[in-house]
């Protein structure tokens, strides 16, 4: 117990919790605790643990047994991780917990479950000429977001991973931002978001955000008027900085841009809908979207409002 008045400095100690009290509940914390750089291990197995929503450096879940359970504590206040989150095999019931990454550094976070996650790491890029993918958040395993996925500072990168989020509501996915090479949130990868089934097309008002990026800046793209099929249709977004060689490009289109595309993977869960594209370095007057069934195939125009960073509403 940390009472009201009191502060517990951790410092880079490793500490082991046992709920000997038969509380479920390792840490009763009404004052302060510095996690420092120290790991702190729920260690019990005999019954279901609490994990407390405090911040920790290194945050284990695994003990002795097999498939010890734990609950994610909510009370308003976030799990907030700086190091690394090894859930190991406990199996965890996240609901209504929020966990916050939020460390200096690269952080690996693996495949988990999480209710709401957070994006709040410092480390952006070490230099002012690219945004840094491995100065990061980094995923080394799929991870899935129950509730929403939120982007306050800092990178998540998925790898050769992906960020899936099954909560249909437009607000499932917060926005991100580009102010500076060290001042940005935004997702570097593979975002799959459910969307609701059986939509019409004829809601304009309400779009759904990917704050999608690679390394030389922020490419969000979002989705509007949306036609959907029944079940549950799932759409996957990327950014990519990287080499297009287009087959051909049908008029008016005179060059496509070879430097940044986006992949869109639901066509099997989508009929019809406009897209509106942003990039944060600028655009010209002449730029449009383009559109290709493959990286390499032949593009045609999807014409769309031009704006000094955002091409808006083009039908696909």
């Amino acid at each position: 117990t940390i009472g009201a008045a009191s502060t517990l400095n951790a410092s880079d100690a490793d500490i082991y919790l046992t709920d000997v009290g038969g509380l479920g509940k390792c840490i009763f914390c009404d004052g302060i605790f510095k996690p420092g750089t120290s790991t702190v291990h729920y260690a019990n197995c005999t019954i279901n643990d609490t994990v407390a929503a405090v911040n920790y450096y290194n945050l284990d879940l695994r003990t002795a047994c097999t498939r010890p359970n734990r609950t994610f504590e909510n009370k308003g206040t976030a799990i907030g991780i700086a190091g690394s989150f090894i859930p190991g095999d406990a199996v965890c019931n996240v609901t209504n917990s929020t966990v916050e990454f939020n460390g200096e550094g690269l952080q690996e976070c693996p495949e988990f479950t999480f209710y709401n996650l957070t994006i709040n790491s410092a480390a952006v890029s070490n230099n002012a000429s690219n945004i840094d993918p491995a100065n990061a958040v980094k995923l080394t395993g799929d991870v899935t977001v129950r509730n929403k996925l939120t982007f306050t500072h800092g990178i998540l990168n998925t790898d050769v991973n992906e960020v899936i989020v099954s909560n249909s509501s437009a607000n499932a996915v917060g926005p991100g931002y580009y102010k500076s090479f060290k001042d940005a949130s935004f997702l570097v990868g593979q975002l799959t978001r459910r969307l609701p089934a059986n939509l019409d097309g004829s809601d304009i008002s309400t779009s759904y955000v990917y704050p999608v990026g690679n390394d030389v800046g922020y490419n969000p793209l979002t989705l509007s008027s949306i036609t959907t099929v029944s079940g549950t249709p799932m759409v996957t977004v990327s950014s990519v900085h990287g080499s297009v060689n287009p087959s051909d490009y049908t008029s008016p289109l005179t060059s496509v841009n070879d430097d940044i595309y986006w992949i869109v993977d639901g066509n099997t869960a989508y009929k019809k809908a406009s897209v509106s594209l942003g990039e944060s370095n600028g655009l010209s007057g002449g730029n449009c979207v383009a559109f290709s069934p493959t990286v390499n195939g032949e593009f045609r125009s999807l014409h769309g409002t031009i704006g000094s960073k955002l091409i808006e509403r083009s039908d696909i």
